[in-house]
């Protein structure tokens, strides 16, 4: 295994783990919107 195709995949694993921050960050505004939701309603 040479350097730059190390280097291909430390990028590659970087840009995963954002992606994957992303979605759990959006995931969880979500959940904490349904959960605003549910509350209001059920007041």
């Amino acid at each position: 295994m040479n350097y730059t195709h190390t280097h291909v995949q430390l990028r590659l694993l970087i840009s995963n783990l954002n992606n994957s921050q992303f979605l759990i960050r959006s995931t969880r505004e979500k959940l904490e919107k349904t959960q605003y939701y549910f509350t209001k309603c059920s007041l």
